[in-house]
C-alpha cells in the first residue's frame, strides 16, 4: 500500500504523494514497533509476550518454552522490520529533501486535484444547494431560536 504513492512521487514529483508515502509508511513502522513490543492480552505476539510466557509460574513443559521462544523470534523479527523500515523512512526523506517537493506545494496539489475531481464538485453542488434550500425553508417558517 506505500509502494505506489511512493512510484507515483518520485515518477511526477509529486509532493502530495509524497506526504501519502510518509503517513502510510511512518503508521506502518509504528506498527512493527508495537508488534516488536509484543504487549501482552493485546493481540500482538513479540518480546514482552515471549518473556510473559517463559516467565508464567506453574508447570512448565516444553510447549510453554516452545511457545516463548517462538514469540521472542517473531518479536525480533518485527523489530528487524521496525529497523530497516526507520532506516527507509529516512534514506527516502533524505531524497524527499533533495527534490522540489514540499508541504505548500502538497497542499497546493490536493486543492487543485480534489477541484478538478468531478465528484467533488458534484458533492459541493450538492451540499451548497441543500444548505441554500435549507436556509429558505427555515427562514419561511417564522423564528429559527
Amino acid at each position: 500500500c506505500w509502494f505506489r504513492p511512493l512510484y507515483k512521487a518520485f515518477r511526477s514529483d509529486s509532493s502530495f504523494n509524497f506526504m501519502v508515502f510518509f503517513f502510510v509508511f511512518f503508521f506502518q513502522f509504528v506498527v512493527a514497533v508495537f508488534y516488536a513490543v509484543g504487549i501482552p492480552n493485546m493481540g500482538s505476539c513479540g518480546l514482552l509476550n515471549g518473556i510473559t510466557t517463559l516467565n508464567q509460574t506453574g508447570e512448565h513443559t516444553v510447549s510453554i518454552y516452545t511457545v516463548g521462544i517462538i514469540a521472542i523470534l517473531i518479536g525480533f523479527g518485527w523489530a528487524i522490520h521496525a529497523m530497516i523500515s526507520f532506516y527507509m523512512l529516512v534514506k527516502i526523506h533524505r531524497m524527499y529533501r533533495g527534490t522540489t517537493a514540499s508541504f505548500a506545494k502538497a497542499q497546493e496539489e490536493l486543492a487543485s486535484g480534489v477541484m478538478r475531481n468531478q465528484h467533488v464538485q458534484n458533492a459541493a453542488a450538492a451540499a451548497v444547494t441543500q444548505t441554500v434550500r435549507q436556509g429558505f425553508n427555515s427562514g419561511a417558517s417564522g423564528l429559527r431560536y
